[in-house]
C-alpha cells in the first residue's frame, strides 16, 4: 500500500505494510506529545479517542531525497 501526501503541488508516496485508519487533520489543530526521539514520528496525539503516532513525512522524505523540498519551494 502507498500513503500519499501533497504540499504546494508536489506529491510524495510512502510504502507501508498496513493502514489501520486514515484521517486528514492539520498538525496545528492537534496537541503533539513527545516523538523527538523516534525517527519519522513528529509526536503522539489523541485523535478520535485513539493514541496515534503522527508521521514526519518531511523528515522521512528528506532522508531519501534532500532536494525534494528545494524543488517544492521553487514551485511555489
Amino acid at each position: 500500500m502507498v500513503v500519499t501526501s501533497e504540499d504546494a503541488g508536489c506529491s510524495v508516496g510512502l510504502v507501508v505494510d498496513e493502514i489501520t485508519d486514515a484521517i486528514e487533520v492539520a498538525v496545528e489543530s492537534i496537541s503533539l506529545q513527545g516523538g523527538g526521539n523516534r525517527f519519522g514520528v513528529l509526536g503522539t496525539a489523541v485523535i478520535n479517542g485513539v493514541v496515534t503516532d503522527v508521521l514526519d513525512i518531511e523528515g522521512v522524505t528528506a532522508t531519501v531525497d534532500a532536494s525534494y523540498f528545494e524543488r517544492r519551494l521553487l514551485s511555489v
